[in-house]
């Protein structure tokens, strides 16, 4: 198993909808050595995938601080390492990014894919919007693969036979600058004994990449401040997404997030809005490290009755408190997500997230204990944090025209998701 992540942290918002078309065209476009299908059968001949991706590491002791890369992940059999690492090199430095035709079928298809999932699985569309308003690193992700890439993206195919040599610029500039060995980190899982090998292998991919280019100054994206945002589609349900910014939080909430989150999970948003309220789903989940707390309900009838759920979620979690054997079922069904066991892959995955976020062993050993060691009481003092989500939160809505203006709330923009 293999992972190259390019650094892109130097791109400017505007860039970012071109970068995520990029990765669409990665493995999708003939190179200077193959066409199309040519190449399609060579990978899945010589290898087990290539993955072309866009993908975030936060730091472990400052959250706010994020760093986005281009990931191009490799899973292959030993003895056809070095074919692989081939056609790797082959797509990263001889893809062919001037047959302007097969462009636009890239970029159609990327907008029709999007326009499915945002009706079909809206959730995370609207979660992803609505912590923009606080969370740099959720920008980032609409601008990429949300509701603002979606929409840049359909403006840009519309447009795209008057601005075709602009477009294709863009994505060769891209291209030249981005696959260069001085932004590049590398993971790597094989077998013991193999390593000297590959590390040859793979540092001769990486000098035929060492182009020249620099690297820019990062860029800082910024979160977008409070709003509450419709987007309004020919749809009977609706995905409602509140996100909350904490303000301070001690380590009697942050150890022991995947807890907390569970708990409002199971014990207020099923109840609430799946048995009472007639949605297909409703969660909640904490970003991990940071004082952010964002709920979705997943194709519900309602509107305005999950939004006071989500923001009254602190009232109904006292009125409702866990007592100690209840405590503990939690307890146990929250680990039944931290301890599994895990492949070479997903070693691979955990170390290589370790190295880039800072986080350590030691912290992990300690969310762990903080969760098993919770009590009734301990537990009720952390998420008493939970009070200040019905002033400081925002949301986000995809749903029916008619849900949405019946609301009554003061929506600060209201757009047709296909306008």
């Amino acid at each position: 198993y293999l992972r190259l992540l390019f650094d892109v942290s130097d791109l400017d918002e505007e860039m970012l909808p071109y970068l995520d078309l990029l990765v669409e065209l990665l493995g999708n476009c003939p190179t200077k050595k193959y066409e199309l299908r040519e190449l399609v059968d060579e990978i899945r001949t010589v290898t087990g995938g290539i993955d072309f991706d866009l993908t975030q590491f936060r730091n472990y002791r400052d959250p706010d601080i994020s760093i986005p890369y281009l990931e191009v992940s490799l899973r292959t059999l030993v003895d056809k390492t070095e074919a692989s690492l081939e056609l790797v090199r082959e797509i990263l430095t001889e893809t062919d990014l001037t047959n302007h035709q097969r462009i636009k079928e890239v970029l159609g298809e990327t907008v029709s894919s999007k326009s499915f999932d945002v009706i079909y699985n809206g959730s995370e569309f609207s979660a992803m919007r609505a912590l923009c308003a606080f969370d740099s690193a959720s920008v980032f992700n609409d601008l990429t693969e949300g509701i603002a890439s979606l929409q840049t993206q359909s403006e840009i195919y519309n447009g795209f036979d008057r601005s075709v040599n602009i477009i294709s610029e863009k994505l060769n500039n891209l291209y030249e600058s981005v696959f260069e060995k001085k932004r590049v980190t590398v993971s790597v899982a094989s077998p013991s004994g193999f390593k000297d090998k590959i590390d040859k292998m793979i540092q001769s991919v990486l000098d035929q990449l060492d182009r020249g280019h620099k690297t820019e100054e990062r860029v800082v994206l910024v979160p977008r401040g409070y709003r509450n945002e419709a987007f309004t589609c020919t749809s009977p349900v609706q995905y409602v997404s509140l996100c909350a910014d904490l303000g301070e939080i001690d380590e009697s909430f942050s150890l022991i997030t995947p807890l907390i989150a569970r708990t409002i999970t199971n014990e207020i948003l099923y109840q609430e809005i799946r048995v009472k309220g007639g949605a297909y789903g409703a969660y909640c989940s904490v970003i991990p490290g940071t004082r952010r707390i964002v709920m979705n309900s997943y194709r519900d009838p309602g509107l305005r009755g999950t939004v006071e759920v989500f923001s009254s979620v602190y009232d109904k979690l006292m009125a409702a408190f866990p007592d100690d054997d209840k405590l503990w079922q939690l307890i146990i069904g929250t680990f039944a997500r931290i301890d599994r066991p895990l492949s070479a892959y997903q070693r691979m995955c955990r170390s290589m997230n370790f190295a880039m976020t800072g986080k350590e062993y030691s912290d992990l050993c300690k969310e762990r204990d903080a969760i098993l060691s919770v009590s009734k009481k301990s537990f009720e003092d952390a998420v008493r944090y939970l009070k200040r989500i019905k002033e400081r939160n925002s949301f986000c809505v995809i749903g029916g025209e008619s849900a949405v203006l019946s609301s009554g709330f003061d929506f600060s923009s209201v757009n047709n998701l296909f306008d």
